[in-house]
C-alpha cells in the first residue's frame, strides 16, 4: 500500500465507523474492545484524559471514572 492509499482511506472517519459497526453487530466479545481497554487504564474523578487522533472518541462515550 503507498501513501496515497493509505491517506485515501483514513482521510475521513467513514471507514473506522464502519469498522466499529462491524465489530458491534458480530462481536463475540461480550465486554467489547473499549470497555476491555479502559478496565485496564487508571483513570479516577477528577482526573483529565487528552486523547489526539484516536479516531471518533466513541470508546468513552458512557464511561464514568470509579
Amino acid at each position: 500500500m503507498n501513501d496515497e492509499n493509505i491517506k485515501q482511506q483514513y482521510s475521513t472517519a467513514d471507514n473506522l465507523n464502519t469498522r466499529i459497526s462491524i465489530h458491534q453487530k458480530y462481536s463475540v466479545n461480550r465486554q467489547g474492545f473499549g470497555n476491555w481497554i479502559f478496565s485496564n487504564y487508571q483513570i479516577y474523578k477528577g482526573m483529565s484524559v487528552l486523547e489526539l487522533g484516536c479516531g471518533t472518541g466513541e470508546m468513552w462515550l458512557g464511561k464514568t471514572m470509579p
